[in-house]
């Protein structure tokens, strides 16, 4: 009896050991069972991610083809020719119509213009610089008496026409001593330096300019104004014995007197 009941105890102990390596079994295959399930749904949600962004990768390209397919479509459309004509090359086309026009520069019939005549502008005159002259710059070789001739002035002195000078000397007195418009100038302050027995070379005759005058100085003068040769015959030559034949053969018509 002993030994059965010993036996009894025994089996039981093993039918509990084995009940429990079934309950831990179990629970192994319920994780088991959980696991598989986590892991099976995280390929299902990405996988639909990506679905749904490739189908927006899919729809922005089907976009951007569709916009220059009508770019595309666009510039064939302007670039299509006129009836009746071939399409211009090179030619700036408007805005929406269709219709090539010209480029700048281009004719109608894609020959260049012939260009403009070019129009010749007249020189500046330049501006004239005034000479510092003396009496000695305006003198040349004359014997006392002898008639003038135009040839003794020499080209030098002949070039000096129309320039710009400035030249210091006196003024010759005279009864008048205010409002003077025309006065001769003298190399000095001596009367012999005009008329009978005075050189030609010795005195300027000075015009004053438009509606100005000057009065009468006894000190040394400035005159600036232009130059020129101008003969003043002596109305006396040949009709009083050693009257010169000319009074005086220079003139500067004056710009400033001071």
């Amino acid at each position: 009896m002993a030994g059965i009941v010993v036996m009894q105890e025994r089996l039981f102990s093993a039918e509990v050991a084995a009940g429990t390596l079934l309950v831990i079994l179990g629970v192994f295959l319920g994780l088991l069972g959980c696991a598989g399930e986590m892991t099976s749904s995280l390929p299902v949600g990405g996988g639909a991610a990506a679905g749904r962004a490739g189908e927006r990768t899919k729809d922005q390209r089907a976009e951007t083809a569709a916009g220059e397919g009508g770019s595309r479509a666009g510039a064939e459309t302007v670039a299509q020719p006129e009836p009746g004509g071939a399409a211009k090359s090179g030619g700036a086309e408007g805005p929406g119509s269709g219709v090539s026009l010209p480029a700048p520069g281009e004719s109608d019939g894609g020959e260049l213009p012939e260009p403009a005549a070019a129009v010749e502008l007249p020189e500046a005159s330049p501006t004239k610089t005034v000479r510092e002259i003396s009496f000695d710059t305006i003198k040349f070789e004359m014997k006392k008496e002898e008639p003038f001739e135009r040839r003794m002035i020499g080209p030098t002195i002949e070039g000096m026409a129309g320039q710009k000078v400035r030249v210091r000397g006196f003024m010759r007195p005279g009864f008048q001593q205010a409002g003077i418009r025309k006065f001769i100038l003298l190399r000095d302050n001596q009367e012999c330096c005009f008329g009978p027995g005075a050189a030609l070379y010795d005195c300027i005759i000075v015009d004053m300019p438009e509606g100005e005058s000057t009065e009468y100085k006894v000190r040394p003068i400035t005159v600036e104004g232009t130059f020129g040769i101008r003969e003043l015959k002596n109305p006396s030559a040949g009709l009083e014995p050693g009257a010169p034949s000319h009074l005086a053969i220079y003139h500067l018509h004056a710009d400033r007197v001071w």
